[in-house]
């Protein structure tokens, strides 16, 4: 079955995934951030967004495209023994 949608695009999942990490750590450190000098203050979203690129690009790049190669079924039983 086809996927349609706006929120089956990837581009969409990731991006609300993003905004949704960065507004609950902003939430949690509300009452911190203040207290922070100069770079100190971005430096944890800075951390979070270069860790969830780094998610994004080792699920959709490395594992789907190298190592799936485009299959999204279950591997064949002997394949890879």
């Amino acid at each position: 079955m086809k996927r349609t949608g706006f929120f089956h695009h990837f581009v969409v999942r990731n991006l609300s995934g993003l905004l949704a990490l960065l507004l609950v750590h902003y939430l949690a450190d509300w009452y911190a951030i203040g207290s922070r000098p100069g770079l100190q203050k971005i430096s944890p979203y800075f951390y979070l967004l270069l860790l969830y690129a780094w998610i994004v690009f080792h699920n959709r790049v490395l594992f789907e495209r190298l190592f799936l190669r485009g299959r999204k079924g279950p591997m064949p039983a002997g394949c890879c023994s």
